[in-house]
């Protein structure tokens, strides 16, 4: 069939160019080749790929027919040669589009990665303010919610941290300095003698330590309470002998500057004290103490010593002389008029003697109150 069809075109080519020459037969059988080949019958078609129209294989069977079928072939070739260019264009145009894409989404990548590196690295070593906002939460959790773990331990800094927050708040600020509603006395809590004489203050540096420390019902610098260590009768040469530097240090002071060689005196004497306890509460003499109560006295030893050597330190070095004038004794017989008397005069806790720390717990657990009363919310957050 598919024969016959071509057979009565090449026919049909012939007797409609009788009157033509041999190039215009050409031409018009080329026209007429490739309208049958787009226009022939579908079942003798090859699968189109691209849009390509695939001429039926034929044969010239004359010389006429060998010129229609080379020339069909070259046009169609022609055809296929332009179109790859064109395909060959599109992708070269793709792949410049994508590979823009690609340098975009690298930069992007780029920065993504070092803003990734950059939160892991404040997430394993945060910011000094990060710290101090973790710090300072979980202070509020052991204070607030969890007030047992807090008495384990020395108070001082819990306490130093409700003192802060009761003088920088509003509203407690307010209550505290300007109690117009009369609600002091709902809340307020009597201090009797004995517990003012076991708390010690000193001035609030903002630095670990603090300043020159001192009892609140005396204010009197390197006027130490001696522990129980040094109560010891095998201690009085050298408890005497520091007293006298001391009162020497104390009466200079008081008209004018201390000298140096003074000075050396007191911390020769201190030196003596430390010389004269290791040498008394030796391992072998307090090998009748259980190991918690030996740990004890050494630790109530150094602590003490230690806060005694930077007053002496702080009493030949520091500008401000208040201290020596009697100015930071505590007078009131309330915790809130301690509260007012510590913001008035920038003071705050320092840390306890081994006989201090049962009026230590006392007040916190008024200060805590005082502040609950403010937000008490935050017992439950």
């Amino acid at each position: 069939m598919q024969e016959g069809y071509y057979r009565s075109l090449i026919e049909q080519c012939n007797s409609a160019t009788g009157d033509l020459n041999m190039l215009d037969r050409v031409g018009v059988a080329c026209t007429l080749c490739l309208i049958a080949v787009s226009s022939g019958p579908t079942h003798a078609q090859r699968p189109r790929i691209r849009g390509h129209i695939y001429r039926p294989h034929t044969h010239g069977a004359t010389v006429l027919s060998t010129y229609i079928d080379a020339e069909a072939r070259r046009t169609v070739a022609v055809g296929n040669l332009l179109e790859s260019m064109a395909v060959a264009r599109r992708i070269n145009v793709e792949s410049d589009r994508v590979a823009m894409l690609n340098s975009v989404l690298w930069v992007e990548t780029y920065f993504q990665r070092k803003e990734l590196n950059r939160q892991a690295r404040r997430a394993q070593n945060p910011i000094y303010i990060d710290q101090q906002k973790s710090r300072d939460e979980m202070k509020r959790r052991i204070i607030l919610q969890q007030p047992e773990e807090a008495l384990n331990g020395d108070l001082t800094d819990d306490l130093n941290w409700i003192l802060d927050r009761l003088v920088t708040d509003q509203s407690t600020y307010r209550f505290i300095f300007y109690d117009s509603d009369g609600e002091e006395p709902m809340i307020d809590r009597p201090l009797i003698d004995s517990h003012v004489s076991h708390l010690r203050l000193r001035e609030g540096t903002g630095e670990q330590g603090g300043g020159q420390s001192f009892r609140a019902d005396t204010a009197q610098l390197l006027h130490p309470t001696w522990p129980r260590t040094f109560e010891d009768p095998r201690f009085t040469s050298e408890r005497a002998g520091f007293a006298l530097a001391r009162d020497t240090l104390l009466g200079e002071l008081e008209i004018g500057e201390a000298s140096f060689a003074t000075w050396r005196d007191v911390q020769s004497a201190h030196d003596l004290l430390t010389h004269k306890f290791n040498e008394v509460h030796t391992s072998a003499a307090l090998s009748d103490l259980s190991g918690g109560q030996r740990i004890q006295v050494r630790r109530e030893a150094r602590d003490f010593l230690k806060s005694l050597e930077a007053n002496i330190a702080i009493a030949f070095t520091a500008d401000n002389r208040d201290v020596f004038d009697g100015q930071y004794r505590f007078t009131g017989d309330s915790v809130i008029a301690l509260i007012r008397h510590c913001a008035d005069f920038g003071l705050e806790f320092a840390p306890p003697q081994a006989d201090d720390k049962a009026t230590y717990r006392t007040l916190f657990a008024d200060l805590r109150q005082v502040y609950l009363h403010f937000h008490p919310n935050e017992a439950f957050e």
